[in-house]
């Protein structure tokens, strides 16, 4: 998703200036940012956040169908 990869960006800019490094050298595997001579947790950079919004130049419908079937007891009502 947009937001996914924004917050990945996000983290590796920071892992960047924590490591000393250029961002395309941080990885993110398994919980573990990593750059080839040092590593940390992803939980380090936990607080981090984003805000993205997803526009759609399609205009798309739903389709559904809802049915009731209801019986009523003509004697109580």
């Amino acid at each position: 998703s947009i937001a996914a990869e924004a917050l990945r960006e996000l983290i590796r800019s920071k892992a960047a200036r924590r490591f000393d490094c250029k961002p395309d050298a941080v990885s993110i595997t398994d919980g573990i940012v990593c750059t080839p001579h040092k590593t940390c947790a992803l939980s380090d950079f936990a607080g981090l956040w984003v805000e993205k919004q997803f526009i759609n130049t399609k205009l798309t419908y739903s389709y559904g169908a809802h049915a009731a079937h209801v019986a009523v007891d003509p004697r109580s009502g």
